[in-house]
């Protein structure tokens, strides 16, 4: 791990990912609910 900024496509997969848990959380509510 170095000390520089992460790139753009970095940041994008972060988000991806944190948004696709999101989505997985929902989906397990709505189907269990």
């Amino acid at each position: 791990m170095k000390g520089t900024p992460p790139s753009r496509e970095e940041c994008l997969f972060v988000l991806a990912l944190i948004v696709f848990q999101g989505v997985v959380v929902v989906l397990k509510v709505v189907l269990t609910g």
